[in-house]
């Protein structure tokens, strides 16, 4: 089996344009997406929900899982939203 694992949370446009870019992909029903989403925003739990240009085993974590790093709490996303690195 062939495995495409991806997190998600708090950007339903982003997500909605990653899904969007991996259903053109050639081959892609040959694969299976496994998206872990945090919970809280229904825009992105919908958009994995509605995925089908593959098999798709969406899971919904119970409660935000956080860093316990205080450093890399939000590691990646600025309060605007845009990704970065972390120092």
């Amino acid at each position: 089996m062939k495995v495409i694992t991806m997190t998600a949370y708090r950007r339903p446009e982003y997500t909605r344009e990653v899904l969007e870019a991996l259903a053109q992909c050639d081959g892609i029903g040959d694969w299976t997406l496994l998206p872990n989403v945090e919970p809280g925003n229904a825009e992105v739990i919908a958009a994995s929900r509605d995925f089908h240009a593959c098999a798709c085993r969406l899971v919904v974590n119970e409660r935000r899982i956080e860093s316990k790093h205080p450093r890399r709490a939000n590691a990646g996303v600025s309060p605007e939203g845009r990704t970065h690195r972390p120092p």
